[in-house]
């Protein structure tokens, strides 16, 4: 709802209906830059395939939880933030961390040697793929944050209000 108040006169078919001309709004005056980005689901398939193929990958080089997992996590988390549409931000930010914890959480649970046995023992794994996790998940959210920070900085040095 638009609360400027109506100065103009409307006139031809549309005189009995009351409002106001939106292309007078600054906003619709300026120019839009083209849509960027890539398809959501893309950025989203990123974010998830992500620490799915460092898991995967980091099993096939000795550790699901080690560097080849966190190096992985990191660069989709930071590609994804440079890939998506300024709109597309609000969704695609808060995703690392859920992801990143699930699949640790997932991998400990199912590739530690020997396996977890038991309820106690499987919130002990759980307690381990979120100790294991959590660096990963700051490192993401940092990176994310640099990519996030480099767009707004390049968009206020262009003028632009879009990042």
């Amino acid at each position: 709802m638009c609360l400027m108040p109506v100065h103009t006169t409307i006139s031809g078919r549309d005189r009995g209906h009351v409002g106001h001309l939106h292309s007078r709004h600054a906003s619709a005056r300026r120019s839009r830059p083209p849509a960027r980005g890539v398809p959501r689901g893309a950025a989203a398939a990123l974010l998830g395939l992500g620490p799915v193929v460092g898991a995967i990958l980091g099993e096939a080089t000795g550790s699901y939880d080690g560097a080849v997992f966190a190096v992985l996590c990191v660069v989709s988390a930071a590609v994804a933030a440079v890939l998506v549409s300024s709109a597309g931000l609000w969704w695609a930010a808060p995703v690392p961390p859920p992801v990143i914890w699930a699949v640790s959480v997932l991998t400990e649970l199912a590739w530690h040697n020997p396996p977890y046995q038991g309820g106690k023992e499987q919130a002990v794994g759980v307690a381990h793929g979120t100790i294991h996790a959590f660096p990963v998940m700051a490192a993401s959210e940092l990176a994310m944050a640099v990519v996030i920070a480099a767009r707004v900085s390049a968009a206020r040095r262009r003028g632009s209000t879009h990042v």
